[in-house]
């Protein structure tokens, strides 16, 4: 039996990166001097702990602004897996959770600047969509 899974469940070869990632977060610490350096771009944050779409509903809620998807925020290996098991991976990337990552919404003008100094780090991040001009609540892709 592998790390989280329980009796009666099936493995269906999660790697362990995958596993850990979920089971035993780990706090990510040096981008909080970033984060303070853009504070004034950044208009809300929020972090997945229960799904990504949760995430961005918040979001959105909080802006009163439609959130449009340039893409599926997912590791590709996460997509071939879902796939191997027969499972929708917009719905796995959209409702799972526990990932404790941080969404943020920042201004246009300060994008790209946020991304070079947070991978200048050593920390991931990606610009996946946007907050559209239309009033409303919820996520396209």
């Amino acid at each position: 039996m592998r790390g989280f899974l329980k009796r009666g469940y099936q493995d269906w070869g999660c790697p362990r990166r995958g596993e850990r990632t979920t089971s035993r977060p780990v706090a990510r610490s040096g981008r909080e001097h970033v984060l303070r350096r853009y504070r004034r771009c950044i208009g809300g944050s929020v972090d997945v702990s229960d799904s990504l779409a949760e995430s961005l509903y918040l979001i959105s809620e909080s802006s009163g602004y439609e959130i449009e998807l340039h893409e599926i925020p997912a590791d590709p290996r996460a997509i071939e897996i879902a796939r191997d098991i027969r499972a929708d991976p917009v719905d796995i990337v959209f409702n799972g959770g526990e990932e404790y990552e941080l969404v943020l919404s920042v201004e246009e003008s300060c994008v790209e600047s946020i991304v070079e100094d947070i991978m200048r780090i050593g920390i991931e991040i990606s610009h996946y969509g946007v907050i559209t001009e239309s009033r409303g609540l919820g996520v396209r892709i």
